[in-house]
């Protein structure tokens, strides 16, 4: 056995203790203690214990979390919470995995029915708990997942507006049927299923996904008694069922092809039933349907296609063009009409010159005509290709108020020996190229300026069409931040806004917050009747950043 000493390597003659202790498992915490101050303080401290361990076949990990936003150790007002656990169990071939809102798996297939969604990059297990399994070999693979989710609905029960009784009675109709749902997915359960096959150059795969309990709402048979209405009303939630079939091929005249054919349903569920008489001016509610029932209301059918091509190195100059077709068929609870969505996606990359050049071109035609607002390709209520959260940028907060729009995004990215710099930008036009509506530049940049000392700059500007929203010129944004890193050890302080968020899925902090911010204009959800005032919303939060002035001052340490 060769081991070091005196700064050199020699033979060791001291034999090896036949029954050394073999440590297994290891613990780890940090601690993250941060001040940001403008108008008020908002101080907070997060301390994060973990365990893990290895035991021959099994691997496992868990972490609980605690959250004290008052900074003091007089009446500290401290959260305490079990934040992820997972259990890795290996026989040959077949991999089992137990979670608690941590990693499981993400589908091969290009429509991404599991996992690969989001603000924060997170795959399937996120907010969830279950157990998922992997079946692999060269060629082969399958893989399952249940889950729940860790998340509950408030105690309070969806309802219909108060002046939907009034509307049916000041009306001819003898009866009526009347619909109402909360956006939510909190409580509903997952299940999912992949095969895969890959052989040479050529895959094929199908993949399921069914999500229950999303969407709790209520539903009701009105029909007329006396001066009032008598109601037949039902608590329900929905069940979103989408499966997909795809096919792809290397090498086809130097391209690689792949297609994907894909169909899905929404049915809503009743689970309980009640029989009110209702006046004028009052709303249906869920709270009194609890007589117990099995009953299905159909709500939607979809249909779904997509084609692409793809050729180059990933290394050097490669592009990429699709094309992805959605049909939303509603034909139930939610009423009937028809919405028919196609997206076209050209892509390319390359390196000239150590600058990493990119620009995606994404045209989105809508043609949503009578079915609910809420309905948005992007947005997941009432489209279930789209798995719990979505990835809605400000670009396609704008595209909401169009049914033809385009988004172009530039980027470019370059490291040196001590810094890394990175330029974005992205212009939205109404149709294909009609009128620039939305455009917006970032640039970031990132210094090691000595030793253990860094700092970092980051510019934002967008602008938006004045003759639509009467927006009065760009708005700007910015960061500055100088820090120290050594060991388990970071010290920072910055000032403007600040773009770094905690993310729940890597448990770090994460540039996100610039859009996490904006998004928060959707906090009631979308609704495309309302898309101009949504996008009115978005231009005063973004105008909010200019004077923003939040100085930080930040503590980290990671002790594993």
């Amino acid at each position: 056995v060769l081991v070091e000493r005196g700064n050199g390597l020699m033979l060791s003659t001291e034999p090896a203790a036949k029954n050394a202790p073999v440590a297994h498992a290891s613990p780890g915490a940090r601690y993250i203690g941060a001040l940001r101050a403008r108008d008020d303080t908002d101080v907070s401290q997060r301390v994060d214990l973990t365990v893990r361990g290895r035991f021959d076949a099994l691997r496992a990990c868990a972490a609980v979390a605690t959250d004290d936003t008052s900074w003091t150790w007089s009446g500290p007002s401290v959260d305490v919470w079990f934040d992820r656990a997972r259990v890795d169990a290996t026989v040959g071939p077949l991999q089992v995995t137990g979670f608690e809102n941590d990693s499981t798996w993400v589908s091969s297939d290009p429509t991404a029915l599991v996992g690969r969604a989001g603000v924060y990059g997170y795959d399937a297990g996120f907010k969830r708990h279950g157990v998922a399994a992997t079946l692999s070999n060269a060629h082969v693979a399958l893989r399952a997942l249940y889950a729940d989710a860790t998340t509950r609905s408030p105690a309070a029960t969806a309802s219909t507006a108060p002046g939907v009784v009034g509307d049916f009675l000041g009306g001819a109709a003898a009866d009526t049927s009347v619909y109402a749902t909360r956006a939510s997915f909190d409580g509903s359960d997952v299940f999912a299923f992949e095969g895969a096959l890959q052989s040479g150059g050529s895959g094929a795969g199908i993949v399921y996904r069914r999500e229950a309990g999303a969407n709790p709402g209520v539903a009701a048979d009105l029909s007329r008694n006396g001066g009032g209405a008598l109601s037949d009303t039902y608590a329900t939630h929905e069940n979103r069922a989408v499966s997909s079939v795809w096919v792809t091929r290397d090498d086809i005249f130097g391209a690689t092809l792949t297609g994907a054919y894909g169909w899905g349903s929404v049915k809503a569920h009743a689970s309980g039933v009640a029989r009110d008489s209702l006046a004028a001016g009052s709303a249906v509610d869920a709270a009194s349907a609890t007589a117990e029932v099995d009953r299905t209301f159909p709500v939607m059918r979809t249909w779904r296609g997509l084609l692409e091509a793809g050729a180059g190195d990933p290394g050097r100059l490669h592009g990429s063009a699709r094309w992805d077709f959605t049909r939303f068929n509603v034909d139930g609870l939610r009423g009937a009409s028809r919405a028919d969505v196609s997206r076209v996606t050209v892509s390319a990359a390359d390196s000239l010159r150590e600058v990493w050049i990119a620009l995606d071109v994404r045209y989105t035609r809508a043609d949503y005509g009578s079915t609910p607002g809420a309905l948005a390709i992007d947005w997941p209520e009432l489209n279930p290709w789209l798995s719990i959260w979505d990835d809605y940028d400000p670009a396609a907060i704008v595209g909401l108020a169009y049914d033809r729009y385009n988004v172009a995004t530039l980027t470019a990215a370059r490291t040196w020996r001590r810094t890394a710099a990175r330029l974005s930008a992205s212009a939205a036009f109404r149709g294909v190229a009609d009128e620039i509506v939305h455009t917006s530049v970032r640039a970031h940049v990132d210094s090691n300026l000595h030793g253990p000392w860094y700092a970092s700059l980051d510019g934002r500007t967008a602008w938006y069409d004045a003759a639509s929203w009467s927006s009065d010129g760009a708005v700007w944004s910015g960061y500055v931040e100088a820090g120290y890193r050594r060991g388990s050890v970071e010290l920072s302080a910055g000032y403007g806004f600040d773009p770094l968020v905690f993310n729940p899925v890597t448990s770090e902090y994460a540039d996100i917050g610039y859009t996490e911010y904006l998004r928060d204009v959707l906090a009631g959800g979308v609704d495309r009747t309302r898309a101009d005032d949504i996008v009115r919303s978005l231009i005063a939060r973004e105008h909010s950043l200019q004077g923003a002035g939040v100085f930080k001052v930040e503590l980290v340490v990671d002790l594993r």
